[in-house]
């Protein structure tokens, strides 16, 4: 199903949604707990000088970033960004993260292994919130036993 919604949405339809933040890079990689690398993503050529004294950059960036509903725990996949500026969703993820931390323009994602390319730092992607079977199926189930639960409250109530 997510597939399916990413193969077929618009990646507009995606941020609007706030599924997904689009053309962001690595800032910077640091090794947090347990070894785990931390990367920060966000806007190629971030300069947070130049943002202070260009004010229409700065309300761009605030309209981007204030899309998405990425949150600590959440987890996301890395979809690069091709030549003709559109993500590769027709693939697997380049590699998933779980949500470190939001800041106001960068995202922090915790990765339990580097990525194998040596270039990843250098290119540029699509963060998409990917769903998590486990997760999900556990929902499903727990819907599934509230609807019991009504329908046997509402016979006992008459």
């Amino acid at each position: 199903l997510h597939r399916e919604l990413l193969k077929k949405s618009s990646l507009e339809d995606l941020e609007k949604a706030g599924m997904c933040l689009s053309r962001v890079s690595v800032a910077s990689v640091k090794t947090g707990l347990y070894g785990k690398s931390l990367y920060t993503m966000t806007i190629p050529g971030f300069d947070k000088l130049q943002l202070e004294s260009n004010p229409s950059l700065k309300e761009k960036l605030i309209q981007k970033f204030s899309r998405h509903r990425f949150s600590s725990g959440d987890i996301v996949g890395f979809f690069e960004i091709s030549e003709n500026k559109m993500p590769k969703f027709d693939q697997a993820p380049t590699t998933q993260g779980i949500i470190y931390k939001v800041k106001e323009f960068k995202v922090v994602v915790s990765l339990s292994e580097p990525p194998e390319d040596e270039n990843f730092s250098k290119k540029v992607f699509c963060l998409v919130t990917m769903t998590n079977e486990v997760t999900y199926s556990r929902y499903l189930k727990a819907l599934k036993k509230l609807k019991e639960v009504k329908k046997s409250t509402e016979t006992h109530s008459v």
